[in-house]
């Protein structure tokens, strides 16, 4: 496992929130894109995956730190600092790798901040902790749709 600290800001008058870690497992194009934001908005940020080419995803100006390795692995989540994690975002492109993860964080580390990515809604009943919020772009995407609906009925 490898952990890497990203470059620090060039601009010293950013103000970050210290003590709070927001972790995204997976370092997809969304969650990467995620990432970003937070880091914009002034969060520290550390994104877990395991393939080491996925920090460069992130660009030279992301402010916060990639770790690389296997988040099923409680010695990665430790080093990724779970344990102070404000939000936990899980969004690998397995949706039985966020399930277990998401149960793992649960059950070890007693977090209820924890979202997780997943399409199938018939495996929403897997996860252990139902306080754990769940994303699913399929369901959005009906939602946006339907919304364009009424709008156009008005």
């Amino acid at each position: 496992m490898i952990h890497i600290r990203k470059k620090t800001s060039k601009d010293k008058n950013k103000k970050y929130q210290r003590g709070h870690v927001h972790l995204i497992i997976g370092a997809s194009r969304f969650g990467t894109r995620v990432a970003l934001r937070y880091a914009k908005a002034g969060l520290y940020v550390t994104v877990v995956d395991m393939d080491k080419k996925s920090q460069y995803k992130l660009g030279d100006n992301f402010l916060g730190s990639f770790v690389l390795g296997d988040a099923t692995k409680l010695s990665t989540l430790e080093e990724a600092n779970v344990s102070r994690a404000k939000t936990i975002l899980i969004v690998t492109d397995n949706e039985d790798t966020n399930i277990f993860i998401a149960n793992l964080i649960y059950t070890k580390y007693h977090k209820n901040n924890i979202i997780v990515r997943l399409d199938d809604e018939d495996k929403y009943n897997l996860l252990i902790n139902k306080d754990v919020k769940i994303v699913n772009p399929f369901m959005t995407s009906i939602i946006q749709f339907v919304n364009f609906e009424k709008e156009d009925e008005k």
